[in-house]
């Protein structure tokens, strides 16, 4: 229950940072060259993803409902899994990226094998909720 929560609670962060600093984010996500219209959707679509994670993970597990954490759980991982994508192919492609935008204009870290090691930790743990969850 203490991996859920805290998964949930660093969710929730990255998507109060990244809904209250919008237009920055979106410029951080410009940086990992999907091409410029693509990245309002995009920065939607992760705030909404991380933000549902986080609300239905902290409900499930707080409240022992089971369906509401492994969707929770669910929706971490494909938000850690959008972040490790983004964060390898523009790693691979040697793109110059100074905020990450994990924290939207907050918390800015470059695009280093760092990162990547971070979204692998993050994968694995949002990974193991998941399989936690699945086992209740």
């Amino acid at each position: 229950m203490i991996a859920a929560l805290v998964i949930a609670a660093i969710l929730g962060a990255m998507a109060t940072a990244q809904l209250v600093s919008f237009r920055g984010f979106v410029r951080a996500l410009d940086g990992y060259g999907l091409g410029n219209t693509a990245s309002p959707l995009l920065a939607t679509v992760i705030i909404a993803a991380e933000g549902v994670a986080a609300l239905l993970l902290s409900i499930g597990w707080w409240r022992d409902a089971r369906g509401l954490a492994i969707a929770g759980a669910a929706s971490a991982v494909a938000a850690a899994a959008v972040w490790s994508v983004l964060a390898v192919q523009a790693y691979v492609r040697k793109l110059p990226i100074r905020n990450c935008g994990c924290f939207g204009i907050y918390l800015p870290q470059r695009l280093s094998a760092w990162i990547l090691a971070q979204d692998a930790l993050f994968l694995m743990s949002t990974s193991y909720v998941l399989i936690k969850s699945l086992a209740r």
